[in-house]
């Protein structure tokens, strides 16, 4: 159902993997956020049984009809990639007059939250977006803080401008296709393929001398103790037998005191750059390192914290 009146706000919605019930939940979600006149678009991207479905919904429904100042439309694109479904809407699908909300087909859009982004985008004329940040889910805290302390557009959520649409348009500005994958995708074609057998893959450890040389598991052991004495110039440590037998004190903050020497282990839950912004992966650090001391038969297995700078 077109509109009476010009549509005063744009909305695209891209789904790919979601459910019928699930696109049509986040499409009633939008519906009662944004209040204006609203051309909501929906690109559905390398799925043509979803965009098939979601249309026998919106039928039995009559979603948007009980807004007189709203239109939906609903695309659909043999290609399973979000850039190529971002790319269609900025250059073919957007009326061309109008701010943009995009939202990806899994979000409930809060209440409130399109008004906050228009709002945000009104007040700084030098801004060309407006970014929404995740209000649940595992890790939506760490986004949270990383979008604010880094800046830029998280994918689920957000405004764009007038002005940063057309200057998009104008510069014929494209996402690079081919960064997302969907079961529908082609398999590219590759100048020459190598064939694994994971059966084959042995565990391994880097070093001991250097982190570029590769040791077995199996026969690690054997070539840890053979590194000890072996001559610098063959990859080793030439360590005497004093040293061999050597032990040096070491304490914590926490008060533990012990003795370590050749062969001894120490883990360290190590937190960068890497994986600060995803506190799953910095808990499991933590909790392989307290298993690693609550299996070992000495105090000499000891776990630390550390935080190394970026």
């Amino acid at each position: 159902m077109l509109p009476s009146t010009p549509s005063k706000t744009a909305a695209v919605v891209i789904a790919s993997r979601e459910t019928a019930h699930t696109l049509l939940a986040t499409l009633d979600a939008l519906q009662r956020a944004i209040q204006a006149p609203t051309l909501i678009d929906v690109v559905v991207n390398g799925n043509p049984a979803l965009a098939s479905q979601l249309l026998t919904l919106l039928r039995s429904r009559q979603l948007l009809q009980r807004s007189t100042s709203s239109a939906l439309r609903l695309w659909t694109l043999a290609l399973g990639d979000k850039a190529h479904s971002m790319n269609e809407y900025l250059h073919r699908i957007w009326p061309g007059h109008a701010p943009a909300y995009f939202v990806d087909g899994y979000v409930r859009v809060r209440a409130d939250a399109p008004a906050l982004l228009a709002q945000a985008l009104a007040a700084d004329p030098g801004a060309l977006a407006a970014a929404g940040v995740p209000g649940s889910g595992r890790t939506a805290a760490a986004m949270r803080a990383q979008m604010r302390d880094e800046g830029g557009l998280h994918g689920n959520f957000f405004l764009l401008g007038v002005p940063a649409l057309k200057a998009l348009r104008a510069m014929d500005f494209r996402l690079p296709v081919g960064l997302y994958r969907t079961d529908a995708t082609p398999d590219p074609i590759f100048s020459s393929v190598i064939e694994l057998d994971l059966s084959t893959v042995k565990p391994s450890l880097a070093g001991p001398a250097r982190p570029q040389d590769r040791v077995l598991l199996e026969d690690m052991q054997r070539v840890y103790n053979e590194a000890l004495i072996a001559p610098k110039d063959k990859r080793g440590y030439a360590l005497t037998p004093a040293q061999l037998e050597a032990k040096g004190s070491v304490k914590d903050q926490h008060g533990w005191n012990g003795e370590i020497g050749n062969g001894n282990v120490v883990i360290a839950s190590i937190t960068s750059c890497t994986n600060t912004s995803n506190p799953s992966v910095m808990l499991g650090a933590g909790i392989l390192a307290k298993k690693a001391v609550e299996r070992s038969s000495t105090r000499l297995l000891k776990a630390t914290w550390s935080r190394r700078p970026c």
